[in-house]
């Protein structure tokens, strides 16, 4: 008996795994989901007692202009964040394909920001951001000398701004670049030295053979880090905690504050799922590009 259910284990062993795997996901990913979409129907009290609503928590928001407000800051941080971090990526990932001396190291520094913890990330661009004895308003104004007087980075509404924006890109520009870099090793060198033959510049063989030959690795590089932007909290929360003035409050802090802060169990689940039809979404673009890309191959 126990023979026989070792040989079964030893020939079902891949499979076993895979229902094992697909069971813990289901429980991991299926069930929360399942109960955040059950509170948005309902208004829940601190105590415990539940009053359905049926879909009043998406209607209020629906209908509330500060959530549209949030929507549309989501949205330019979204933005700034994947614009910035690929366009920073794609330069190093580049740089990085034509070295040939310490490629190993700058490969290995390229990946820092990726493994520091979000939270660790967004201190320390605090320090550094800070308006007193920050790192960078001590290198423009006592270094430098080019500012009289500190910048405000997180006090201030477009300093603030522009400040998460470039701590969560920094955060992203590894993943990029390694994706990138994976894209651009698999294009065929042959490509290349046939372009130089004919006379081919640096910006005719990037815009005629590399862009071309990566669309598919770049949209799915887009699509997954503006997945991890569009869930982004602790950077926005550590530096600015959605201020000045609401000004960087976006709908990941949004969502906290009405759960943790404000109680509104119901509303900030409602929140949650309206955000998670706005992934759902872009991902739909995203992969509708790509299956486009692949039928035009």
């Amino acid at each position: 008996m126990l023979r026989k259910l070792t040989d079964f284990l030893n020939d079902h062993l891949i499979g076993i795994i895979i229902i094992i795997t697909f069971i813990v996901l289901l429980g991991v990913v299926l069930v929360p989901t399942i109960y955040v979409f059950t509170y948005s129907l309902f208004a829940v009290h601190i105590s415990g007692k539940m009053k359905f609503l049926g879909l009043g928590n998406y209607i209020r928001a629906l209908t509330d202009p500060v959530f549209w407000q949030y929507l549309y800051q989501t949205i330019i941080y979204t933005a700034g964040s994947v614009s910035i971090s690929f366009l920073i990526a794609f330069i190093s990932s580049l740089a990085l394909n034509s070295i040939s001396v310490g490629k190993g190291l700058f490969r290995s520094l390229i990946l820092v920001p990726w493994v520091i913890p979000p939270a660790i990330s967004g201190l320390i661009w605090r320090w550094m951001l800070n308006d007193t004895n920050g790192l960078l308003n001590d290198i423009l104004n006592n270094k430098l000398h080019i500012i009289n007087n500190n910048i405000l980075f997180l006090g201030t509404y477009f300093w603030a701004k522009f400040s998460v924006i470039m701590a969560d890109s920094w955060t992203r520009i590894p993943f990029i670049t390694v994706l990138l870099l994976a894209g651009l090793q698999s294009i065929s060198r042959e490509y290349y030295d046939a372009a130089r033959v004919d006379g081919a510049n640096f910006g005719q063989r990037l815009f005629k053979i590399t862009v071309p030959l990566m669309k598919s690795t770049i949209l799915v590089a887009l699509m997954i880090v503006t997945m991890f932007v569009l869930r982004t909290y602790e950077i926005v929360y550590i530096l600015t905690d959605g201020g000045p003035g609401n000004s960087t409050e976006v709908l990941t802090t949004y969502i906290y504050k009405n759960i943790v802060n404000y109680w509104e169990l119901g509303y900030g689940s409602a929140l949650s799922v309206l955000l998670l039809i706005l992934v759902v979404i872009i991902t739909l673009y995203y992969t509708r590009q790509l299956v486009r890309r692949s039928a035009d191959s």
